[in-house]
């Protein structure tokens, strides 16, 4: 799943991670269902994220 994904991509998860991270700090007062959702969906994607990065250095070490 990891194997052939861009470091394009990967710099892009974690700017979706930021603007997610942000949408839930700014929408906590009002909703917090949304803001949970929004927390829990940035976390999700910050591990696979991190996972990414680690599968993209072993494949570098390799080569």
């Amino acid at each position: 799943m990891f194997k052939n994904t861009p470091k394009f991509y990967l710099t892009i998860s974690f700017l979706t991670i930021l603007n997610s991270y942000l949408q839930a700090y700014n929408h906590w007062e009002e909703r917090h269902v949304l803001s949970l959702l929004f927390f829990i969906l940035g976390t999700i994607l910050f591990i696979l994220s991190i996972i990414g990065v680690i599968v993209l250095n072993k494949k570098q070490r390799t080569k």
